[in-house]
């Protein structure tokens, strides 16, 4: 719920999971089987290929996931 999509995103066909309160630059691109926690941020153009835990974050057309600890 509550999610942000900009344009011209691809989510690939096929078991897709993306969570709460996340956002999804413009052109980001998403393979089928990826699962994307809550509260995480894509970045533009970024190509999702693995599974993304909760308050993560990715960057580049060569995924780099960022991983940053939970809020208090």
């Amino acid at each position: 719920k509550k999610c942000r999509i900009y344009h011209q995103v691809t989510i690939a066909d096929g078991n897709v999971t993306i969570g709460d309160y996340t956002e999804i630059g413009a052109g980001a691109k998403i393979l089928s089987g990826v699962k994307i926690g809550s509260h995480c941020h894509i970045g533009a153009n970024a190509v999702v290929v693995e599974d993304m835990p909760d308050y993560s974050t990715c960057v580049l057309s060569k995924p780099r996931i960022i991983i940053k600890p939970k809020p208090n």
